[in-house]
């Protein structure tokens, strides 16, 4: 006869309510599961307390009891002989989280009550996983995700509530794509959630059937009373057990590896991206995307002033040197010309005094090139002192024609220059070069890009004290992508304060920084692109390519540098060939160790050697660009290339897990920072957010729809691989008796009665063989 659910059963199915806590431990007791006479069980009331006396007994401190008893049955057993290995090499007296056995039986008890429809035992095992996971239970995991992997959905389950009748569909016809997840329970007043991008993502019709994650709890959020709505606490077991893996690439090797591989995981952060995910994405990366036009706009509003500015300085440049050439003609002329002076005798001033000229004009070329150009006053006093007194430098006073004049003749033409020219620079108009300046260009965009990076970084640090507060402080400060957003924002904001003008060193290091900031701002956006599977699929390759081949790289670099030195020093002491067409030694291509690697790394990409051309006839040159061409370009070149292909065929059949582990961080980070304990505060209305406690966004568990076929071919493998297994079980379990027999014949009564006792019975039987 069914059972009859009710509603509530169902929507607190991931609530560890008082009652079940207090059933879980009569089954301990019951059962002898991780409990001994002396333990002090019936204080545990919660949930968190249960896992901590779990914990407490997989944590062992010293030796195992077990593994003490073993040794002592084999002394017992041997003669006190010299042993050729040290016993606690074998004992597993290093290793202090043990107890697999215990909690197999625990996890089997969970599963077994779960089979009898007692569904909330599960509850445990998810909040036990993050446990297992963190201690490297990576055997129990992989048993329990195998168990757990396409669990159909209970027929119960399918039933109205307070009836017995059933509408069971084995399967059915479906056009979601594979995996998709909904909430169970359904809501009793919210449709089933759909959005436009829902009906984009239809595919084909497909015959399905419903599964579920027969881990009820692991998405919801501890019920903690705690109305920290800046820095709230608690952390849902899928929060940690996301965050376990403290590498933003997926470890093959990691005890978590299974579980996110499992097809479950996957349903749940499709769930997740589909319910709230996806929405607050796209609300960041167009914020991101608004953000990043604003600051190009700025960028490129400043640069288009500072080259408005420089053609207005050229042009006063320019007119200043034209009316220094006309008053220093001038003056010459008045000064050192007769008044019959023909325009034949003025042209021949002029070519005398030309090398003068020469020296004024550079003088204020100089100037106007080296001038700060970011205020008008600066910049029309610097070339207008440059133009005055260039007049008395030492660069004119040693031209042909001043060493030619007496001094008071050149203190005559230096005292009317200056009143020449000075009448002269009065009479330009600078109206142009002012209003150029005092332009606001790009300065009050920026003034919004800063107020956005304020905002952001008082996000990121609100987010980063929640990470460290729940315990991950750790995952987020060794991933490379935290330090790259730090370096986004320290750049971007002192960019933003040159742009401004809080920070003044000069327009050239400006540049870079606004160069180094539109590079990171790309970096950032790649980053956000990863989320498209599409392209976070090549990416994450990529990724895996730049980290397994650093160690080929450090040895090309090592050789590149070898080679560079080797030639440098070469070269440092023997004279290039003689260019017979220049009638001169050719130009030395070696000229400091930084060219020199630039030049080996030329060689290397384009397999060009033009820069060993003056030294063409050296037979060790000759040797050495042989050996390089070698090495390089075939053998390690070659070698590169297979290798990156390796890397690509190993991780592309795992690519899409990795890239789903890196979805489910996103949704973690989402949610640590936007979801509240509360769903209503002060200024709820304001901000994008939603409650811990709303089951919509936090169901006790997730169904998902799985291809009939695909389900079919997996039970049928995981039968198979049973009937092996209990086969193989039955055969070992025939040796284990004869062996019993024979141990207590040849040994004696009282090994048997120590054996009893024994953890491990296998491994010391075998040491007693």
């Amino acid at each position: 006869m069914n059972m009859k659910y009710s509603y509530d059963y169902f929507d607190k199915l991931g609530d560890p309510d008082e009652q079940f806590i207090k059933d879980f431990i009569k089954d301990l007791k019951d059962l002898k599961i991780l409990y001994d006479e002396k333990d002090k069980i019936d204080d545990i009331e919660d949930i968190d307390s249960l896992m901590e006396y779990i914990k407490g007994k997989m944590h062992v401190k010293g030796k195992m009891q077990a593994d003490l008893e073993e040794i002592k049955i084999i002394t017992e057993n041997e003669s006190q002989q010299f042993k050729f290995i040290f016993p606690e090499i074998y004992n597993e007296s290093t290793v202090k989280w043990k107890n697999d056995d215990s909690i197999r039986k625990l996890i089997n008890h969970c599963i077994n009550k779960n089979k009898k429809k007692e569904y909330k035992y599960m509850l445990v095992i998810s909040h036990l996983l993050p446990i297992l996971v963190e201690n490297s239970y990576k055997n129990l995991i992989d048993e329990l995700v195998t168990e757990l992997t396409y669990t159909k959905v209970p027929e119960e389950w399918y039933q109205e509530e307070g009836s017995n009748k059933i509408q069971k569909k084995e399967s059915y016809l479906s056009i979601r794509e594979e995996l998709w997840g909904y909430r169970f329970p359904r809501h009793k007043v919210r449709p089933l959630h759909s959005s436009i991008f829902d009906r984009i993502e239809k595919v084909p019709r497909h015959q399905v059937t419903l599964c579920y994650v027969p881990l009820p709890g692991l998405c919801t959020f501890p019920n903690y009373k705690d109305n920290n709505i800046l820095f709230p606490r608690g952390a849902s077991p899928f929060v940690k057990l996301v965050m376990s893996n403290s590498d933003e690439l997926l470890d093959e090797k990691h005890a978590s590896s299974k579980i996110f591989e499992s097809p479950f995981f996957h349903a749940i952060v499709k769930f997740k991206w589909h319910i709230h995910g996806r929405i607050i994405f796209i609300i960041v990366l167009l914020i991101y995307l608004a953000f990043f036009l604003l600051f190009v706009t700025s960028i490129t509003l400043d640069f288009n002033k500072d080259k408005a500015i420089v053609d207005a300085i050229k042009n006063y440049t320019n007119k200043i040197t034209i009316e220094a050439t006309k008053s220093y003609i001038t003056v010459i002329t008045a000064t050192i010309g007769s008044e019959t002076n023909s325009m034949i005798n003025n042209v021949t001033i002029a070519e005398t005094v030309k090398s003068n000229i020469g020296v004024i004009t550079a003088a204020i070329s100089k100037a106007s090139i080296e001038v700060n150009r970011d205020k008008l006053h600066i910049i029309t006093l610097a070339i207008n002192n440059a133009a005055i007194e260039v007049i008395t430098s030492e660069e004119i006073n040693q031209t042909i024609i001043n060493l030619a004049i007496n001094d008071a003749t050149i203190a005559e033409i230096n005292s009317n220059y200056v009143t020449e020219i000075n009448k002269s620079i009065s009479n330009i108009d600078i109206t142009t070069l002012n209003e150029t300046i005092n332009s606001t260009g790009g300065r009050l965009i920026m003034i919004v890009c800063l107020i956005l990076v304020a905002m952001a970084i008082l996000l990121l640090i609100r987010h980063t004290i929640i990470v460290v507060k729940n315990g991950f402080g750790k995952k987020i400060f060794t991933a490379p992508s935290t330090y790259v957003l730090i370096a986004s924002a320290i750049v971007i904001v002192i960019t933003g304060f040159m742009e401004l003008k809080f920070l003044d060193y000069g327009s050239n290091i400006r540049v870079q920084f606004q160069a180094v900031s539109i590079f990171l701002l790309w970096i950032c956006f790649i980053g956000l692109l990863c989320l498209f599977k599409k392209i976070g699929v090549f990416i994450i390759i990529i990724m895996h390519i730049c980290r397994r081949t650093l160690w080929l790289v450090f040895l090309l670099c090592i050789f590149i540098f070898g080679i560079a030195h080797s030639m440098l020093v070469a070269t440092s002491m023997s004279p290039p060939e003689f260019d017979d067409e220049k009638n001169s030694p050719k130009e030395n291509t070696f000229d400091g160790y930084g060219i020199s690697i630039y030049n080996i790394w030329i060689g290397f990409i384009n397999a060009g050697f033009d820069y060993l051309d003056p030294w063409i006839k050296s037979p060790y040159m000759i040797l050495t660009n042989i050996l390089f061409t070698f090495f390089t370009s075939i053998i390690i070149m070659n070698l590169f290339i297979a290798f990156v292909n390796n890397i690509y065929e190993e991780t592309r059949e795992r690519a899409y897990t990795e890239w789903t582990v890196i979805r489910a961080r996103v949704l973690v980070f989402l949610e640590l920072a936007v979801s509240f304990p509360q769903e209503k505060f002060f200024l709820s209305f304001l901000i994008a957010h939603f409650g811990r406690d709303d089951k919509g966004c936090f169901p006790p568990t997730i169904l998902y729809e799985v291809p009939t076929q695909k389900v079919e071919e997996w039970f049928k493998s995981k039968q198979s691989s049973n009937e092996t297994s209990t086969t193989n079980e039955e055969s070992s379990t025939n040796l284990f008796l004869v062996t019993f027999c024979y141990i207590k014949i040849r040994a004696g009564p009282h090994v048997i009665v120590n054996l009893a006792s024994v953890h491990d019975k296998k491994s010391t039987i075998l040491k007693l063989l």
